[in-house]
């Protein structure tokens, strides 16, 4: 049976202790030649702009000994561009490789490519739908830094601020951290949805899910970011491509600048999917509590990992 990766939560609990188990074990020792997936190949098929999720995994193929092939304007150099549905897309694809990594602007487009496709399709993002690969290596960060001793204290407390709304990563993270954290060691005190507009708030029905999911407290609002204790801030960017009216300009209040950085916890943490256009200064880059970067780097052994999972027969 071919096996998907649509939602964050199409792991459980198990699945993701083995794959963060396995993504330690390749970034302990990223000069050992790994050729799990040889003679495999993987398809990429992006219907959207990507740096991050495209590069890393095509790197991730790369050091698995498998090979890729890679459009990274499907809208434009594919047969869509002639009027060709998504679905017929995919099935040829997956004539030709052994994996299709999907990214669509369209929500539910990776759940319309896997009733076409033959082979796994791992959702790369679909619209303002789920990005699971991006929220397993955002966890994988957050548990990392858990076992290392980073967060001193028990319930981890954790500020999401800025176009929650819109942020396909935000909607990930979230309900993976909500129903799988304490599957990791990860208990959560509380989670709060902020942002300069309306668009800080996440959806009625995400929060009531987030509510019902465990024990721990909620909040939704908006307002110039707080530091509140919190040991994880997770920015986000105005996400401008997926809102129908222009946004004002991001004000100085509202941005995560080095005066926020030093009013968090020495130990609290600073995230962001990247890119960032504004709303996170670059000056914060220097202070110890920028993990954003690290959050770039898992991605590739994150991604390693899971391509191995789908791929090698146990």
């Amino acid at each position: 049976m071919v096996r998907h990766i649509l939602t964050a939560l199409d792991l459980n609990g198990k699945e993701l202790w083995k794959l963060f188990d396995r993504a330690r074990t390749f970034k302990r020792a990223p000069e050992i030649p790994v050729f799990s997936l040889l003679g495999k190949r993987v398809i990429m098929l992006f219907y959207e702009p990507s740096t991050r999720t495209r590069f890393s995994f095509e790197a991730a193929v790369d050091r698995l000994g498998a090979r890729f092939s890679a459009t990274e304007d499907a809208e434009q150099f594919s047969s869509f561009a002639k009027g060709e549905s998504l679905e017929d897309t995919v099935s040829v694809c997956s004539s030709y490789g052994d994996a299709i990594v999907l990214r669509h602007k369209v929500n539910g487009a990776a759940e319309q490519a896997a009733r076409a496709s033959r082979v796994s399709i791992i959702n790369a993002g679909d619209g303002s739908n789920e990005h699971p690969t991006q929220a397993f290596l955002d966890l994988f960060t957050i548990w990392e830094a858990s076992k290392s001793g980073r967060f001193p204290r028990g319930k981890l407390r954790i500020l999401f601020y800025g176009d929650n709304r819109h942020s396909r990563t935000v909607r990930s993270l979230a309900r993976l951290l909500a129903v799988h954290g304490e599957d990791l060691g990860l208990s959560i005190a509380w989670m709060k949805f902020s942002g300069p507009n309306e668009s800080g708030k996440i959806s009625d029905v995400l929060f009531q899910e987030l509510k019902c999911t465990r024990d721990m407290m909620c909040w939704n609002g908006t307002g110039d970011p707080e530091p509140e204790d919190a040991d994880i801030v997770y920015v986000t960017r105005p996400q401008v491509e997926r809102h129908a009216e222009e946004r004002p300009p991001i004000s100085e209040s509202a941005r995560i600048n080095l005066a926020f950085a030093v009013r968090l916890p020495e130990h609290a943490i600073i995230m962001h999917p990247l890119p960032r256009t504004g709303e996170l200064s670059p000056e914060v880059d220097k202070d110890e509590r920028a993990w954003y970067f690290k959050q770039v780097e898992n991605g590739l052994h994150v991604r390693m990992a899971l391509l191995e999972m789908l791929l090698v027969k146990n």
